[in-house]
Formats: C-alpha cells, sequence, structure tokens
C-alpha cells in the first residue's frame, strides 16, 4: 500500500509541478508578447516622427532654398541698379569737366582779348585806332 501511496504522491506532485510550469511559462509567454507589442508600437511612433522630422527638414531646405535664390536674385539686380548709377555718375563727372574746360578755354580766350585790348591802348590813341580798324 504505502509504495503505491508513494507512487501516487510522486505523480501529484509531478502533474502539480507541471501545472506551475506551464502556468510560469504562459505568464512569460505573455509579458513577452506584451513587450514585443509595446516595442512594436514604439517603433512605429518613432518611425513615424523621424518621417515627420524628415518632411520639416525638406520643407526648411527648399524654404532656405527659395530664400537664398531670391537673396540672390535681389542682390544681382541692386548690383546692375549700382552698375547702372555709377556709369550715370561718370558721365556726369566728365559732361561737367567737358563744360568746365571749355569755359576754361573761353575765359582765357576773353583773357587774351583783354590784354590785346590793354596792350593797344597803353601804346596810345594811334594804335587804339588802328586796332580797332583791324
Amino acid at each position: 500500500g504505502s509504495l503505491s501511496d508513494l507512487g501516487v504522491a510522486q505523480e501529484a506532485a509531478v502533474q502539480a509541478l507541471g501545472t506551475q510550469l506551464g502556468q510560469e511559462l504562459q505568464q512569460q509567454r505573455e509579458e513577452l508578447r506584451w513587450r514585443a507589442e509595446a516595442a512594436e508600437s514604439s517603433s512605429t511612433e518613432l518611425a513615424r516622427r523621424l518621417a515627420d522630422a524628415k518632411a520639416a527638414f525638406q520643407a526648411d531646405q527648399q524654404e532656405q532654398s527659395r530664400s537664398n535664390s531670391d537673396l540672390r536674385e535681389t542682390l544681382r539686380a541692386q548690383d546692375m541698379r549700382l552698375c547702372d548709377m555709377r556709369t550715370s555718375l561718370e558721365e556726369a563727372a566728365l559732361e561737367r569737366e567737358a563744360r568746365a574746360s571749355m569755359r576754361c578755354t573761353a575765359l582765357e580766350a576773353a583773357c587774351q582779348d583783354l590784354r590785346c585790348s590793354l596792350s593797344d591802348l597803353s601804346a596810345g590813341p594811334d594804335a587804339a585806332l588802328q586796332a580797332l580798324g583791324r
């Protein structure tokens, strides 16, 4: 009797141990599945954030590129205006210089005429009359 009771008790203990191990394995499987789902969800969220960040970065780059292009165009237009102004100022300066030179030449001629007239006057009335008759 006692040998068979011992076998039954061992079998019951083995079954209880098997049931306990099965429950622990089930718990570990569920915990691993939960962790895998959480990791997948986290990974999906990170991938979405990365895609959003890339899109925002590309939009910023495109805007920066457009802005740089606009600035380059504005700079070219300003440079052309400066070139036109410089040319215009140089032309005005040359024109003023030419007018001043013509006035100077006219003044020199007038001075020469005055010198001649004075010279004729100082030579006496007869020379002055002769000079007028020239």
